[in-house]
């Protein structure tokens, strides 16, 4: 069982609503995709009416045109796994040309196609986005981890909600979670949002950080054959 409440319905977006046109921005973004693993599109509307748009995949150097299997991706070195791609997420791109152009984020609205990773998570909260509206999970249904990302940000006050798209309009849906599964979310660590810009933009910090893990790696013992007999106590 999830660790959340169902909201009541909300009004869904109809073609005369005027944040129709953010919704179906999106689905138009995540055509100029240029990644072969999967394509996202996002909009970003700041307070100010101000609108950025962004999609996943490299601008100067498009995947899809390396071949249906190209893919410079190494997940090897787990949640870091950004280090290996030169691209920036769908939902990133217009955050950081906002921040780029020293504009106010703070409650902004996020909208996506699909489901904020990791540092985009992080950066939603760095940020002080006020909403969230996204398409679709990556594996079709929420993963554990989706559920914590998301109680990370609506612990700290930003409304996530989950759209379905239909005919005619789109579904609303916001995810609400029960106060204990909060708190735990609240209390988790998380990547501080300055350390993810500096990743992004500073490229000699990113290869230190990627040769450390690389290292970290190549140091990792496999399990003895004997471990069912050791004295091992688990850290929890």
């Amino acid at each position: 069982m999830r660790p959340m409440y169902q909201n009541s319905p909300i009004d869904p977006i109809t073609p005369d609503s005027k944040d129709y046109y953010l919704f179906e921005m999106c689905d138009v973004l995540r055509e100029l995709s240029t990644c072969n693993k999967r394509q996202v599109g996002a909009g970003l509307q700041l307070t100010n009416g101000m609108v950025f748009e962004g999609s996943n995949g490299s601008k100067e150097e498009s995947c899809k045109a390396k071949g249906s299997e190209y893919c410079t991706r190494d997940k090897s070195v787990g949640v870091l796994e950004y280090l290996t791609c030169p691209s920036l997420c769908a939902e990133g791109e217009p955050m950081l040309d906002a921040y780029i152009l020293q504009q106010d984020l703070k409650n902004a609205r996020l909208f996506t196609t699909g489901f904020p990773c990791q540092r985009c998570k992080d950066l939603i909260i760095h940020f002080e986005i006020g909403e969230v509206y996204f398409g679709a999970y990556k594996e079709g249904s929420p993963r554990m981890y989706e559920d914590l990302y998301a109680a990370e940000m609506t612990s700290r006050g930003i409304k996530v909600f989950e759209w379905v798209k239909t005919e005619a309009e789109y579904i609303l849906k916001e995810l609400v979670f029960n106060r204990e599964f909060e708190t735990f979310a609240r209390n988790a660590m998380i990547t501080p949002g300055d350390a993810w810009l500096r990743l992004i933009f500073d490229e000699r910090y990113r290869k230190n950080i990627r040769a450390i893990l690389e290292d970290f790696k190549d140091r990792i013992e496999p399990v003895p054959e004997n471990f069912n007999e050791l004295n091992v106590r688990a850290i929890l």
